[in-house]
């Protein structure tokens, strides 16, 4: 399973030509998630476009479990051209999830309200559950002298159809909480942390 954000818009410049900020958020928001599947190991793949709006898609991220897999992503947006990566209108997670026939339609998993989402890692066992975990950004009461300690951990575990379990934030404290890992053993998820 690989996934990857495609550039869906081409801009008419010549090599050197300066972009504008209405230019580069154009491209941003062209951004859509794209999933290549094989099960020949790799001689053929399977690709498709799994998400096709008007907002940047970023970052995606995927798991495989017995016949199944998940692709989890950052679906984004800035209402400020010249500030593009303040995602200040939205910063949530989307998932969908491949059930050994195709892919469902583009789910939410975390919709933005505890914090920006700063790193991204999923796992899935053998029988279809996945996790998603990630970095929260809930500020700094000190951001130039410590920029980072507003981190904490989270996750929330998907099962094979879909349904969302507790959005859990695993730390609340003065430290910063970054750099999350996951992975799926012996029937259980083991997360780790810097």
């Amino acid at each position: 399973m690989a996934a990857w954000s495609r550039l869906s818009t081409n801009l008419d410049k010549n090599a050197g030509d300066p972009i504008s900020p209405d230019e580069q958020k154009q491209l941003l928001n062209s951004t859509e998630i794209m999933v290549a599947a094989t099960s020949d190991g790799g001689s053929s793949w399977t690709t498709k476009q799994l998400t096709d709006n008007a907002s940047p898609d970023l970052a995606p991220v995927t798991a495989v479990g017995g016949s199944h897999a998940v692709v989890f992503w950052r679906s984004v947006y800035a209402s400020d051209a010249n500030d593009l990566t303040s995602f200040d209108t939205r910063d949530s997670i989307c998932f969908s999830i491949y059930d050994g026939n195709g892919w469902s339609d583009a789910k939410m998993a975390y919709n933005g309200s505890q914090g920006g989402v700063v790193g991204l890692k999923t796992a899935m066992l053998e029988n279809g559950t996945s996790i998603v975990v990630f970095t929260l950004d809930r500020g700094s009461s000190d951001p130039e002298n410590q920029p980072m300690e507003g981190y904490e951990l989270a996750y929330r575990v998907v099962e094979k159809d879909g349904t969302l379990g507790d959005l859990v934030v695993l730390t609340n404290d003065k430290e910063t909480d970054a750099n999350p890992q996951v992975a799926a053993a012996d029937g259980s998820f083991i997360l780790g942390w810097y």
